[in-house]
């Protein structure tokens, strides 16, 4: 994995994302817009919970296709759009995460677990 990209998740991985921390979501929705907004990406909404208002935002990030070029008159897209779904909140509010040792952890096996993560690399 390339080690910038390693220590951006690690970054959000270290941050206290449990669903009624709305300061720590905004923390991992800002990092993650700092990471897809480069790429292309754009912003369409980001909108607070109203039935719920301790939780943190819903954040929407979307990368139209591209018209690459026409073919009869026609418009052919030729890359197609993408559309991304995640979470940005984890369940464990942060006393059970220092309770239970939920934080960054690389095993000997090559995964990397954490609160709200688990990946895995083949080389």
């Amino acid at each position: 994995m390339d080690p910038y990209y390693k220590a951006k998740l690690k970054e959000m991985v270290d941050v206290n994302s449990y669903t009624e921390n709305a300061a720590g979501i905004a923390e991992v929705a800002r990092l993650t817009r700092h990471l897809f907004l480069p790429l292309g990406f754009n912003e369409s909404t980001t909108i607070q919970s109203m039935q719920h208002p301790k939780f943190g935002e819903h954040l929407f990030l979307h990368k139209p296709s591209k018209l690459l070029h026409r073919r009869r008159g026609k418009a052919v897209k030729s890359v197609p759009a993408v559309a991304l779904t995640s979470h940005l909140d984890t369940v464990f509010p942060k006393e059970v995460e220092l309770k239970h040792d939920f934080r960054w952890k690389e095993g000997p096996d090559g995964m990397i677990r954490g609160p709200g993560v688990v990946v895995s690399f083949v080389l």
